[in-house]
């Protein structure tokens, strides 16, 4: 078609040439004999007529003209002939694309069907099979569409099919339809009228809504959206869930431009959306992290796509707060940096908590000093530092003179307000500096430094450390101390001690107007002149205390085991202590352990007692310390066991109710004795069942050697043996160490208990504990519950058993087991 335009055009040209060429001759030759007819005034002027030479230079113009003018219409139709060539090129390689893109359509994701109801046709691509996992052979055959429409989507796909064959517009429908392989998946169908200008009757197709009269054919695609919804509802979903988590979540470019925030980080940091969008995270920098953090966090999260920790930033109120944060990087397909996604949490009020556990774990609930292990393990630390620098030391106890009379005359409330008091006044008078702690109910411990130094004296001693020399050579106790030159610092301990004395004498006024007055007494033990280890110096401090109280009120007295009273009555009955263990005079006594929601026994706590033939009962509390500073505890401790395990045996043999039996293991029972091979002995020996023993160990024992605490728990978790933490509260507290052990009970201290429910102290504290217990796993028992009161607060927060006076007080063994009878005759 291209080459017979080009011809036409050819042809054209060379008559339009041999018109002019004849035109132009004809005037030439003609043109005079025409001017001289038709204006004889202008030929008969020279030069007016064409003869001649004139006649033949207008033929060679005429000539030549007619040439050059067909050149160049010849060079315009060849130009314009190689553009229509090009274009016509352009046009083929666009089509041949655009049948490659189809093609690849209609082979790929895409189906394409095209319905004529005159010819009650419809034809489907190969792509639609494939997009329907048609695994047959005829198609056509075996292909209904409307059955496949999924019931709920049919009205609307056939609604659609009709307005696009009555209106010839085109229309677009998300429908599920029914595969061949039984998924049911979606897919878009699209749709339109194209009319082919042979209008035919309207006819039913078989697998297509009915046909507006006039319409040709209704045609259009299937594609497969099944993949693209599901992809939509993850992206829906991950934005819910990060619109919604209580955790603040930044995405920022790999400019660390912020491009998007959540709800919960504009409400954690105070910024709005549109405060923070564009900027740099470095608008939060709290000011506390050096250089070195941050280049580390980055070196971190280059080379491992990840970095997590703690950081502090700050809000824009200025407040500076802690988050545990976590920051990953987003890398495209060629792993190139695009985004950094930022998630973090406040844990402002975790650390505070846990500023508040560790608090509690080192330090004393009632006076907020620190508590005996947190005062041992400082104390073991100036001990190191000491033998390296030579420096001098002194501990000093501080026990309460007849305290017990204030709690029988004024009650533990008020007993407990009086210890608060003296604590707050010795604490004074040492200072913030001096380490202070609460070793016992009563007793107050410290530790003087540096003394002999000029610079070791707390300021309320400052006063006495003039007269510090002659009141230590005045005391007999301290004579032999100041004879030595490793003594020199004697005085200034002595004058810690009276201003220690001085402080616990302040009375302590009610505020209904009474004052109670609780003298004191000072023990004194110095390092290194009487002790060399922070242990001994303990002991000896404690037994210098006996030697000040044997000199009365307000009396304060240097160690000397020579010469101290207390040394000697605690020699004695240890020597008593022995040889009532190897005569027999040792008892065990059982206090009921009852369950708070059945009421019934469960339960007993066996407790050792002693009975002298002269002297009578011995209180626990004289000789259990003795059998622990003397080693007694050791075999005392096993017989205990053997004990208990044949008496446990024995009411089960006597057919009475299996109940656990509960039993103290001391400290040095614990570490310094075969604790896993005496108890398996006495169980193989009695046939007691490993179930029904109970073992309670004190927080202090444990968390004195703690990995090997946890291995002998083990050993004694493996025999089957029950485990109890004894005296909860009290003692070093360290949930890392408590969650590792294999724990069954907590046990909650009875100091805890004597003011519930009016001490709000004591009611979070035990709250505290119980709740503690239950997230742990653990049954939590209450010690030394002795009124209703209490029980029914302890029912009410959830606690699991109690004992104490409210039920029973420890009872011999006959008595316990009668108890258990008439607790069988009544159920």
């Amino acid at each position: 078609m291209m080459d017979s335009k080009a011809a036409r055009a050819g042809r054209a040209v060379g008559w339009g040439l041999l018109i002019y060429l004849a035109v132009g001759t004809a005037w030439v030759l003609a043109g005079g004999a025409l001017l001289d007819r038709w204006a004889p005034g202008f030929a008969a002027q020279p030069g007016g007529a064409l003869r001649g030479p004139a006649a033949l230079a207008g033929l060679l113009w005429v000539l030549a003209s007619g040439a050059l003018g067909a050149g160049w219409l010849l060079r315009r139709q060849r130009a314009d002939a190689r553009q229509r060539t090009d274009a016509a090129r352009a046009a083929q390689t666009a089509l041949q694309r655009s049948e490659a893109r189809l093609r690849l359509a209609l082979e790929g994701g895409v189906g394409v069907w095209d319905w004529r109801p005159g010819q009650r046709r419809l034809d489907f691509s190969a792509g639609l099979q494939r997009l329907l996992r048609y695994p047959g052979e005829d198609f056509d055959q075996d292909f209904a569409l409307l059955p496949r429409v999924h019931r709920g989507d049919r009205r609307w796909l056939v609604a659609a099919a009709r307005a696009a064959l009555a209106s010839g517009e085109p229309f677009a429908e998300s429908v599920r339809l029914r595969c061949f392989d039984g998924e049911v998946r979606w897919f878009l169908v699209r749709g339109r009228r194209p009319v082919d200008g042979a209008a035919g009757d309207a006819v039913q197709g078989r697998a297509s809504p009915s046909a507006a009269p006039g319409i040709a054919r209704l045609a259009g695609t299937l594609a497969d959206e099944t993949s693209a919804r599901r992809e939509a509802e993850r992206s829906r979903l991950a934005a819910t869930v990060v619109d919604n988590t209580t955790e603040g979540v930044l995405v920022t470019d790999a400019a660390s431009r912020i491009l998007s925030v959540n709800a919960a980080f504009t409400r954690l940091v105070g910024y709005t959306e549109a405060e923070l969008l564009g900027q740099n995270p470095r608008l939060l920098k709290s000011g506390r992290h050096g250089p070195g953090f941050y280049r580390s966090m980055w070196e971190a999260l280059q080379r491992t796509g990840h970095w997590r920790g703690e950081i502090w930033n700050r809000r824009k109120n200025g407040e500076v707060f802690p988050e545990r944060m976590s920051m990953s990087c987003v890398r495209d397909a060629s792993g190139a940096i695009t985004h950094y996604v930022c998630m973090f949490a406040d844990i402002s009020e975790e650390k505070a908590q846990f500023g508040r556990l560790e608090f509690m774990a080192h330090h004393d609930a009632l006076t907020t000093l620190a508590n005996r292990s947190h005062f041992a393990q400082q104390l073991e630390s100036a001990v190191q530092a000491a033998e390296a620098s030579g420096e001098r030391m002194a501990v000093l106890l501080l026990n309460l003179d007849r305290f017990k009379d204030v709690n029988d005359s004024y009650g533990h409330a008020i007993g407990d307000q009086v210890l608060q008091h003296i604590a707050r006044r010795v604490q004074a008078a040492m200072g913030d500096d001096v380490l202070i702690g609460r070793m016992a109910g009563d007793e107050l411990g410290v530790l003087a430094r540096r003394l002999g130094e000029g610079g070791g004296n707390p300021p309320a001693a400052a006063g006495a450390a003039a007269s510090a020399a002659s009141a230590a050579s005045a005391a007999s106790a301290a004579s032999a101390a100041s004879a030595a030159d490793d003594m020199a610092g004697a005085g200034e301990a002595a004058a810690v001690a009276q201003a220690m004395i001085a402080a616990a004498g302040e009375p302590w006024r009610s505020p209904e107007g009474f004052e109670v007055v609780a003298g004191a007494s000072v023990g004194i033990c110095l390092f290194p002149a009487h002790a060399a280890t922070a242990q001994s110096l303990l002991q000896g401090a404690h037994a210098a205390v006996y030697g000040a109280k044997a000199r009365g009120r307000g009396a304060w007295c240097f160690f000397d085991e020579g010469l101290t009273a207390a040394a000697r009555e605690r020699i004695a009955l240890e020597a008593r202590l022995r040889r009532a263990l190897a005569l027999g005079h040792l008892q065990m006594h059982y206090q009921p352990q009852v369950d708070i929601a059945s009421g019934r026994i469960v339960g007993a706590e066996a407790l050792v007692r002693w009975v002298d033939p002269d002297e009578g009962p011995v209180a626990p509390a004289r000789f259990i310390p003795v059998a622990e500073s003397s080693g007694v505890i050791g075999p005392m401790g096993e017989w205990v066991v053997r004990e208990v395990c044949r008496q446990g045996r024995a009411w089960l043999d006597a057919g009475l109710a299996p109940v656990t039996l509960a039993l103290n293991v001391s400290p040095r029972q614990f570490h310094l004795t075969d604790l896993v091979g005496g108890v398996e002995n006495a169980l193989q020996h009695s046939g007691f069942p490993a179930s029904g023993l109970e073992l309670e160990i004190t927080e202090g024992a444990l968390a004195e050697r703690p990995e090997e605490a946890r291995q002998v728990l083990l050993r004694l978790r493996a025999l089957g043996v029950r485990m109890a933490v004894d005296d909860f509260g009290t003692g070093y507290s360290s949930l890392a160490h408590l969650k590792r052990f294999p724990i069954d009970v907590l046990k909650i201290d009875r100091g805890f208990i004597r003011d519930l429910p009016q001490s709000t102290d004591d009611t979070a504290i035990c709250t505290a504990i119980i709740a503690l217990g239950h997230s742990l796993g653990l049954s939590v028992l209450a010690e030394g519950v002795e009124t209703e009161a209490q029980l029914a607060f302890l029912k009410a927060r959830g606690c699991d058993s109690f004992q104490g006076y409210l039920c029973a007080r420890p009872l011999p063994a006959g008595a316990f087991a009668d108890l258990l009878r008439s607790q069988a005759g009544a159920h």
